[in-house]
């Protein structure tokens, strides 16, 4: 599920070309990606 929305909140990003906004989504990105299996 954690990894889904990671992915969710990448593809996000891809169509949002703000370089702080995006750093900031992938570094939340990163942590659903990692909380779980």
């Amino acid at each position: 599920m954690c990894r889904i929305i990671g992915l969710f909140l990448l593809i996000k990003i891809n169509k949002q070309t703000t370089r702080e906004l995006k750093n900031r989504v992938f570094a939340m990105a990163h942590t659903f990606m990692s909380c779980g299996p």
